[in-house]
């Protein structure tokens, strides 16, 4: 089994940060690198190094820890029972999201590059949502129903609440499954992803839903 580094901060809170860069591009002149958005955290990847930045505070590195990459119903999980981490994940050429435990510590965040695709009339988004505690994994097909004109979201899966409402490309809400609740935070990106990530005390994972 291929085995992924994943080194994390822990999250104090929702935030939301912004940074970009540019690159020498040659003969060309500098080219510039898309503006990667951080919400609900900070986080970045680099080859198969996660990580998470805490919120409002300096860098600082909670834990290293080798964690095999794996897959529960159809859902990307980076496990290690010994350290206790279970952290939920999405990512794809435009975002990455993560939520989950590290040793009982909350990990969270979303970062990416956000659509310029106008955001009109409904969509339905339909992907998968993971939860995770410090304790147990649990996966499942997710469909959310979006109205950009009223600027809200919801869910139409059973056993499972996922809404809130839209400010331009970004979006805020709350999750609950089996009792549990948290916060969400997320956005739209590429011309068809809906991705967030939610997380407290007991419960933390990532949503994520496409449209055709």
């Amino acid at each position: 089994m291929k085995l992924f580094r994943f080194a994390a901060i822990l999250m104090a809170g929702a935030a939301l940060s912004a940074c970009s860069s540019a690159q020498s591009g040659g003969t060309g002149g500098p080219a510039v690198v898309p503006t990667r958005t951080n919400i609900g955290g900070q986080t970045s990847h680099v080859g198969t190094t996660y990580a998470a930045t805490q919120v409002g505070g300096a860098p600082g590195t909670l834990s290293g820890i080798t964690v095999a990459k794996s897959t529960i119903n159809g859902q990307p999980m980076w496990l290690n029972t010994g350290a206790q981490t279970s952290i939920a994940g999405y990512e794809s050429a435009n975002v990455l999201a993560i939520g989950g435990f590290n040793n009982n510590a909350l990990i969270k965040g979303v970062s990416g590059v956000l659509t310029t695709t106008p955001l009109t009339g409904t969509a339905t988004y339909t992907g998968r949502y993971s939860q995770t505690t410090p304790t147990s994994v649990n996966s499942g097909a997710l469909s959310i129903d979006v109205n950009f004109a009223a600027n809200t979201f919801a869910d139409t899966t059973a056993g499972v609440s996922v809404s809130g409402t839209i400010s331009g490309t970004q979006f805020t809400g709350t999750y609950t499954r089996g009792g549990l609740s948290a916060p969400l935070a997320g956005g739209f990106f590429g011309t068809n992803e809906m991705v967030g990530a939610f997380g407290n005390s007991t419960v933390a994972g990532v949503i994520y839903g496409t449209t055709p």
